[in-house]
């Protein structure tokens, strides 16, 4: 087997058993069997007028590697009722950061609604 054919095999995963990928996957994202976590699940913007920005809410990211992680918060436009797109309603502070290992970064959003009645679940 020549060495390209090596490169091309799969990567074994730790443990193959189905039962625990899955059980990995619904794992909430403030677990702290996660290497990066989150300290909430949900933020609360509160009432936000159509046309106007919330206060920015926190969210603290934790990175329990031994290495640096670097987030990137995309957030792509979205589509209006109208079907138009339009700048997404969540606005980040800092898009891209990158977290020393073993530390924990605040990570800063607020919420724009670009029409009435605008709600997120």
């Amino acid at each position: 087997m020549d060495e390209e054919e090596k490169l091309n095999l799969e990567i074994p995963i730790d443990d193959p058993n189905q039962v625990v990928l899955h059980k990995e996957m619904m794992l909430e994202s403030t677990s702290l069997k996660w290497e990066v976590w989150f300290d909430t699940e949900n933020l609360d913007f509160n009432f936000c007028d159509y046309g106007w920005a919330s206060e920015f809410k926190e969210i603290h990211v934790c990175n329990d590697y031994p290495f640096s992680v670097k987030i990137n918060w995309i957030t792509n436009e979205v589509e209006n009722s109208l079907g138009n797109l339009v700048s997404n309603p969540f606005i980040f502070k800092e898009t891209e950061v990158e977290i020393p290992a073993n530390s924990t970064h605040v990570a800063l959003v607020k919420f724009k609604p670009y029409e009435p009645n605008f709600y997120f679940f």
